[in-house]
C-alpha cells in the first residue's frame, strides 16, 4: 500500500472498519491549517452499523513540537498504538525492513509506529472521533487459544532499545514507562490466571515470564507509583517469589474488584 500511495499524507484502515463520512476533509482542513507532520484522532466501537459508545468527545486540540513528549504521548499508553488512528506524513515512512517481525499479532503497530514517529517534527492530538471499529468476536486479538498462546516481550524489548538510543528520556520518563509495562504485565498474568489449564501449564507461563530479561532487567528495577500500587507491587512479588498459587487468586480477585468499581463508576455518571 505504502508502495503504491502519492499522496502527501496516509491514513490507514483495517478491512472490516470505516471511516465517519468527514473524515478525510476534517484531516485535509487540520493539516492545511496547522501544517503538522501528523495527526492524531479518536475511534469508536460499531457493530451492524449502530455505535456501541457516543462518538462525542471532549477536548481540546493538544499539539507536541517535542519527541520526548510526543513518544511519552504514545508509548506510555495503548490509546494511540494503532496505525489506524494516525495520519502522517508519507515522507516519513522509509524503507524499514520488518520481516524478522512479521509472526508478532499483538503490538505490531506500535513497534512500526515508533519509528515512523522519529521522522515527525510536529504533532497533534485531536478530540474528533474519525474511526470506525468493527466489533468482531472472531478477530485474531480475540481468539486467545491458552494451547497455542506463547510469551513474547519483543515488541517492548524493542521499544525500550528504541527508547534509550533515542536518549530522550529521563529517569523519571523511564519511571513512568515502567509503570504502564507492569500494568499490561499484570493484564497478562491475569489472561493466564484465567486460562481453562492445569495449573503446571500455568506455572510454564509464569516460569517463562520470570526467567525473560526485560523482566528482571526493567520491570523489577524500582518501586512502582501511581494507581493501584499496592496491587502492582504484590503482583509482581508473587511472581519474583513464585507463589503462583496466590498470584492466580490474586489475579482474580483484583480483576474483580476492577469490574465492581468501573460499574459503580458508570453508575454514578448515568
Amino acid at each position: 500500500g505504502l508502495s503504491k500511495a502519492n499522496g502527501d499524507y496516509i491514513v490507514f484502515l483495517d478491512a472490516d472498519d470505516s471511516l465517519e463520512p468527514d473524515a478525510l476533509s476534517t484531516l485535509y482542513n487540520i493539516i492545511s491549517e496547522h501544517k503538522v507532520d501528523a495527526v492524531f484522532y479518536d475511534w469508536v466501537r460499531v457493530n451492524d452499523g449502530i455505535y456501541l459508545s457516543s462518538k462525542i468527545k471532549e477536548g481540546e486540540f493538544e499539539f507536541v513540537h517535542e519527541k520526548k513528549q510526543l513518544y511519552k504521548k504514545v508509548v506510555c499508553q495503548n490509546k494511540y498504538n494503532s496505525l489506524c488512528l494516525k495520519c502522517i506524513k508519507r515522507s516519513a515512512f522509509k524503507e524499514i525492513d520488518y520481516s524478522e517481525y512479521y509472526y508478532i499479532r499483538h503490538g505490531e503497530d506500535l513497534l512500526q509506529t515508533i519509528n515512523i514517529l522519529k521522522n515527525c517534527e510536529t504533532a497533534v492530538f485531536i478530540p474528533h472521533t474519525l474511526y470506525r471499529y468493527t466489533v468482531n468476536p472472531e478477530s485474531v486479538s480475540n481468539m486467545i487459544n491458552p494451547n497455542t498462546y506463547k510469551i513474547d516481550f519483543t515488541v517492548r524489548e524493542y521499544v525500550l532499545n528504541f527508547l534509550k538510543t533515542e536518549n530522550v528520556f529521563t529517569e523519571a520518563d523511564y519511571d513512568d514507562y515502567r509503570n504502564y509495562c507492569v500494568f499490561l504485565l499484570i493484564d497478562i498474568l491475569t489472561l493466564i490466571s484465567g486460562f481453562k489449564v492445569k495449573h503446571s501449564k500455568k506455572t510454564l507461563f509464569f516460569d517463562e515470564i520470570k526467567k525473560s530479561a526485560y523482566f528482571n532487567c526493567f520491570i523489577t528495577e524500582k518501586k512502582y507509583s501511581g494507581e493501584k500500587t499496592y496491587s502492582k507491587s504484590l503482583i509482581i512479588s508473587l511472581l519474583q517469589r513464585g507463589h503462583y498459587r496466590t498470584l492466580v487468586i490474586m489475579t482474580k480477585v483484583f480483576s474483580k474488584m476492577n469490574s465492581l468499581s468501573n460499574r459503580f463508576r458508570k453508575l454514578i455518571h448515568k
